[in-house]
């Protein structure tokens, strides 16, 4: 990165910090941290909604939300009563990689007796031993009781999970600019008082924004407060699950704040939810009415 930009960069860190808050500040930021991020997943999606927010078929959230309705779909769709080791759907291995990628520890555990990294070398055998049948369907393929009770583990749980989170979102964007020498470790915790207008505004370019699911269909993200008393602000996807030959519309949390209601433009408070709206952060970092 060119010096001078850098220091425009610091500048609009050092304003951030004085009270000074611009949108636009985050908005450079984050564009130019996406390429500079050295990993940090949660601020390069940041920066790549910014940048492109219509479509979207890669990233953190692109990867949490496709396997979260591959899963799904199978669990409660019309092929999960009629499968069987003789009778696995096509996608069984995507199913299977997208199930370990969530289940928790504890649950393997529970279920299987073995740890992550011992179920992780079955699982590799296990997606080994899978055979295709002529019509299209697969079978596992002499399994072992190991793999047989992985598979049973990963086709019989689900665990629902954000993407990352407003804390999360903080410390990598807080670690990235660190990183970059545009702000003292001495100065991060004044920093900290902007979290939750940092996670508004990630908030604002993932609302309305759309999921390519990689089968053909598609999620849809929006920001919606929660029905609890404080009314927490959070980003579902939601898309089409078809179950008892019923199409129901699943909504899923994939990225969550500590933000509520009390943190928007009274106007767009008593609103729908989700907002059917785009929106924006105004002069005093609420949540309102794109030009509202």
């Amino acid at each position: 990165m060119v010096p001078h930009f850098d220091a425009e960069l610091k500048v609009r860190v050092e304003r951030l910090l004085s009270g000074r808050f611009k949108p636009d500040d985050l908005t450079t930021l984050f564009l130019a941290l996406r390429d500079r991020a050295d990993g940090r997943e949660a601020v390069i999606e940041v920066g790549d909604f910014v940048a492109h927010r219509d479509r979207r078929n890669k990233g953190i959230i692109t990867r949490t939300v496709r396997d979260f309705f591959l899963i799904i779909r199978f669990m409660f769709g019309p092929e999960r009563e009629q499968a069987g080791i003789d009778n696995l759907p096509g996608n069984i291995e995507g199913i299977l990689q997208a199930s370990f990628r969530r289940v928790e520890n504890k649950t393997v555990r529970l279920h299987t007796g073995m740890s992550r990294v011992a179920a992780a070398k079955v699982l590799k055998g296990l997606i080994e031993r899978i055979r295709t049948h002529q019509n299209g369907r697969h079978y596992l393929w002499l399994p072992t009781p190991g793999e047989l009770s992985l598979l049973n583990c990963l086709t019989s749980t689900m665990r629902a999970m954000p993407a990352f989170n407003e804390d999360g979102l903080f410390d990598e964007f807080a670690a990235s600019l660190a990183a970059n020498k545009l702000i003292s470790p001495r100065d991060i915790r004044l920093l900290a008082s902007l979290k939750g207008t940092i996670a508004l505004f990630a908030l604002t370019h993932m609302h309305q924004s759309i999921i390519d699911l990689g089968d053909g269909t598609e999620a849809r993200l929006n920001a919606s407060a929660l029905g609890d008393a404080q009314g927490h602000i959070v980003v579902f996807a939601s898309a089409e699950l078809n179950a008892d030959n019923k199409n129901l519309t699943v909504a899923h949390p994939i990225f969550v704040t500590s933000q509520t209601l009390a943190n928007c433009d009274p106007a767009i408070q008593g609103e729908s939810h989700p907002w059917p709206f785009p929106l924006e952060l105004d002069a005093a970092k609420r949540l309102s009415r794109l030009g509202g």
